[in-house]
């Protein structure tokens, strides 16, 4: 059996042929419906990893993080900003924790506007996830202390809105025997 140039395959044993053809007609009512406890996890992660792919799929307009630990919108899965972007986790926004970070992607800013946080007045701008609109956080457009102005184009996302993602591709350190 070989390939034609444009890809297509040319011949194939009555085998293989069966099981292209058993392989295209899974039905969703698969015996692995309901996971036992210990494959929860995994369950949990190839949903995520199917959400990612879809979004993928969607839209490819959207910029796509590389790293071990990517964070992503809580809604929908879009890409929003690396784990190595933190630059503190000691933030409080409108629905409680909240993360500042150094650079963020696949968001819209909106108008800025004066508001007096915690810190005192800042002029800021909320950030809505590209995708799906999702209010997520704010971005600081400029600081009026002196002491604040290490903020001014920095992010600040709410943790609640955030879905931490890590890739299987990065030895990442895990306890022995998770691996």
């Amino acid at each position: 059996s070989g390939s034609g140039s444009d890809g297509v395959a040319v011949a194939a044993t009555g085998k293989q042929q069966q099981q292209r053809h058993t392989a295209s007609f899974s039905t969703p009512h698969h015996h692995h419906q309901h996971y036992p406890h210990p494959r929860r996890k995994l369950a949990q992660d190839m949903h995520n990893r199917a959400l990612s792919k879809k979004a993928l799929m969607e839209n490819d307009a959207m910029v796509y993080l590389d790293g071990p630990q990517v964070y992503t919108c809580g809604n929908c899965r879009t890409h929003l900003t690396s784990h190595d972007d933190i630059i503190s986790k000691s933030f409080h926004g409108r629905h409680g924790r909240a993360y500042l970070f150094d650079q963020c992607v696949n968001i819209t800013t909106g108008p800025p506007e004066d508001r007096i946080l915690i810190t005192g007045l800042h002029s800021v701008c909320d950030i809505f996830c590209k995708r799906c609109q999702t209010l997520v956080g704010w971005t600081y457009a400029r600081a009026y202390e002196t002491s604040q102005k290490y903020k001014e184009g920095k992010y600040i996302i709410e943790k609640m809105f955030l879905h931490l993602e890590e890739s299987d591709y990065y030895d990442v350190d895990r306890p022995a025997g998770e691996r």
